[in-house]
């Protein structure tokens, strides 16, 4: 193990599959005492391969002249070993853009959604009374935190494949993990916050007629015709522009 963190390629032959998945792991349990784990790959297209697929935290199927063994246990399939580049530098970078990302967006989306109900209670005087209607509170987990995080996932392209697949220093750039940093996070959970506190006092501001939310008269949207500020009415715009937000 010594010798090979000093070589950047190591050719083994003539091996059982048994030792091809001791390879692998010797490779992940080798190196991880000087430092974190790495992340392996193997790559086969026979069914020899099949424990060295099962043993790497990615295993990559080539569908090959010797069955489809190594596929089905694969994670990814390909049907050529030249389209590993496309697979590693655009579809491996878009998706752990995506995930990232999403994960941040996630994060703002909760911390925006519960800000307006945390000013709203300074208002309420703490009477726990809730600010959105029941059935928007059963269709939050679809409409805001799955829905829109599942659309940016899976159709966020902040670079084109062309650029991807002739830049291969953009992949590597992957491992310092930019977009999951700890004050990039704080960054997405302070802008939820503000926006959580544009939108409470925008919606109360403009719905109270210009007048700011403690100023104002509050009747039940079922109540009085004249009433002067409809919580229901407050409730689903808040929705909205968090959701739009």
């Amino acid at each position: 193990m010594d010798l090979c963190l000093h070589l950047t390629t190591v050719l083994c032959c003539r091996m059982t599959p048994l030792q091809k998945a001791s390879v692998v792991q010797l490779v992940r349990s080798g190196f991880s005492e000087f430092g974190t784990p790495p992340i392996t790959a193997a790559i086969g297209d026979g069914g020899n391969d099949v424990a060295m697929l099962l043993q790497a935290n990615i295993g990559i199927g080539i569908y090959g002249k010797e069955g489809k063994e190594a596929v089905r246990a694969s994670d990814y399939a390909i049907p050529q070993f030249k389209h590993l580049q496309r697979l590693l530098l655009v579809h491996g970078h878009r998706a752990n853009h995506r995930i990232c990302l999403t994960m941040d967006l996630f994060y703002y989306k909760c911390v925006a959604f519960v800000t307006t109900q945390l000013l709203y209670t300074f208002y309420s005087g703490f009477s726990a009374v809730a600010t959105f209607e029941t059935v928007l509170f059963s269709i939050y987990n679809l409409t805001v935190t799955s829905l829109m995080c599942l659309l940016f996932g899976l159709f966020e392209r902040h670079l084109p494949d062309d650029i991807l697949n002739a830049n291969p220093y953009l992949y590597r750039k992957l491992k310092h993990q930019a977009n999951l940093r700890s004050w990039y996070v704080c960054l997405w959970i302070l802008d939820g916050i503000w926006h959580g506190t544009i939108i409470f006092y925008g919606t109360t501001y403009f719905l109270n007629g210009g007048n700011h939310f403690s100023e104002g008269t509050f009747y039940d949207s079922r109540g009085n015709i004249q009433q002067l500020f409809d919580m229901s009415l407050y409730g689903c715009a808040t929705y909205l522009f968090v959701w739009f937000s």
